[in-house]
């Protein structure tokens, strides 16, 4: 298999695609691991329900679009398999910097769950 390397990618109408510039899973109950990662060098264990997925490569800036996901902490019934956590407010990280962004948990409270995923998608 070869290697194709571009600096931009283009539709037949001209408009550009950014791909993800950063990706990861990782378990969040325990002692965190990450599953499958681009860009990730390391993952943080801030408290109950709280991580922070740290970038092998800074990003050009911290005014990416930043998307965190977990999915539902109860195992009973097989919801983990289908629903994420209720979290009103959406999920952006304000504070995020341009070698780390951090997602949670949250479900009335800040609550470990069995995995969490995060994008992050820079137009540079």
């Amino acid at each position: 298999m070869g290697t194709l390397k571009v600096d931009d990618i283009f539709d037949e109408s001209s408009k550009q695609y950014f791909p993800a510039r950063v990706s990861g899973t990782l378990n969040g109950s325990g002692t965190i691991s990450l599953q499958a990662n681009l860009n990730v060098s390391s993952a943080t264990d801030n408290g109950t329900g709280k991580y922070q997925f740290n970038f092998s490569n800074s990003l050009i800036s911290a005014t990416y679009y930043a998307s965190g996901s977990c999915c539902y902490q109860v195992s009973s019934s097989g919801y983990q398999n289908y629903l994420a956590n209720r979290y009103t407010g959406g999920n952006q990280d304000v504070d995020r910097t341009s070698s780390a962004c951090k997602v949670g948990s949250y479900d009335g409270s800040y609550t470990d769950t069995v995995e969490i995923g995060f994008i992050a998608v820079d137009a540079a």
